[in-house]
């Protein structure tokens, strides 16, 4: 058994995706453990390039990817990821515990940096700190709330939650910024449909993996300059991007 961790020592851009597509071969397995789909890496596949966002791109390799649970995942991203020609959805595991990224978080996002003026951070816009934020609020949605344990989209539960999520009167009230359930609830349920079976308990299968004398690769996002604690605070991401992001972002005691 081994185990790699591949982390940026400067702000992300050192070329962390072509060191984890050659690494990819002599691993078993490929885990995201942190961010959202504000990182990335372009991977060239003979004549075509592909960007991934969230999807390591051990996953073109025919490997188990694995997105853990300290990942914030968009739901429409990910599903555009998953029909990217040679993804295999069966080799994709999603943690039913990573948090998801739904509209009123990019509004919110949107909203508030706006109201900084001259002292804004300069965010994606993708809501991923504000995804974050309400996953310490506990008032996030995570995977599990949108698909079951039976690899069904849970509609009930879904909706129970969203009419429960005081985010969407606080815009209109603050903002005066209306957003629509409705809507939020349908682009939802649309890409749920196309990952749906692809969400578990990533916990599990991982420490199964290092059982079993695997060997894993865990993928960062970001580098270390972009560290919510240890990075160049407040121009930083809102994750943990370096090693210590791999056991809260995974769920493992060791590697």
């Amino acid at each position: 058994m081994s185990t790699t961790i591949v982390v940026g020592t400067q702000w992300g851009d050192e070329g962390k995706g072509k060191v984890v597509d050659i690494l990819t071969e002599e691993n078993d397995a490929v885990v995201r453990y942190a961010g959202g789909n504000n990182a990335g890496h372009t991977v060239e596949v003979d004549d075509r390039k592909v960007v991934f966002h969230l999807l390591p791109s051990g996953v073109l390799h025919g490997k188990p990817c694995i997105l853990g649970n300290g990942m914030v995942i968009d739901p429409i991203a990910l599903a555009e990821e998953m029909g990217t020609e040679g993804v295999l959805p069966s080799r994709v595991y999603v943690s039913d515990r990573a948090h998801l990224i739904l509209d009123q978080e990019k509004v919110w996002e949107a909203e508030f940096e706006k109201s900084k003026g001259k002292d804004r951070v300069g965010t994606t816009g993708r809501g991923i700190g504000t995804t974050y934020a309400t996953k310490m609020l506990r008032s996030g949605f995570r995977v599990c709330d949108l698909v079951d344990g039976n690899f069904e989209v849970d509609k009930g539960t879904f909706w129970k939650k969203l009419n429960a999520d005081p985010l969407f009167g606080m815009l209109e009230e603050a903002y005066g910024v209306k957003v629509s359930r409705e809507e939020v609830a349908e682009k939802a349920f649309k890409a749920a449909e196309t990952f749906k079976g692809s969400v578990h308990d990533t916990r599990s299968i991982i420490q199964a993996m290092l059982a079993e004398g695997k060997n894993i690769l865990f993928e960062g996002a970001q580098g270390t300059f972009l560290d919510i604690d240890h990075g160049t605070y407040p121009y930083v991401t809102s994750s943990n991007t370096t090693v210590g992001g791999v056991f809260t972002g995974t769920g493992v005691s060791c590697v």
